[in-house]
């Protein structure tokens, strides 16, 4: 039930690719999806990129690009499996899993900021009371 029952039985069919409203590469296969017998679907193994496919995808991260786009997406597929075993699905999920990353990041060092400001400021006002 609820959200990967929503994903198991969503599209109709017995396609695993995702529809014309989303990406056309094999959408993930969740553990917990079954086939019509009861049999649950083992789910694939997950991908660990290489050091140079790591390296490679922090450059492009690093250009300011955000998720890239299909065709862009295909490039980028096409020169890292010359590195190692991926595919389009595991380069989208990498471009958004290191977007949310860094956007978490950038939050927590803006939080503890703060957080030091108003320490300082709660100091100094102790100072001038005790003068």
């Amino acid at each position: 039930g609820g959200f990967v029952g929503a994903i198991a039985s969503s599209g109709g069919g017995n396609s695993n690719y995702s529809t014309a409203s989303g990406p056309a590469y094999p959408a993930p296969i969740y553990s917990k999806q079954t086939t019509e017998g009861g049999m649950r679907i083992p789910a694939a193994p997950r991908w660990n990129p290489t050091p140079r496919q790591l390296v490679r995808l922090d450059e492009l991260f690093a250009t300011g690009m955000g998720t890239p786009n299909g065709d862009l997406r295909t490039e980028i597929t096409e020169e890292l499996v010359k590195m190692g075993p991926v595919n389009e699905a595991n380069v989208y999920n990498w471009f958004q899993n290191k977007k949310a990353r860094t956007k978490r990041k950038e939050q927590e060092v803006l939080e503890r900021a703060a957080a030091a400001a108003a320490m300082m400021r709660t100091m100094e006002a102790e100072d001038t009371k005790a003068a």
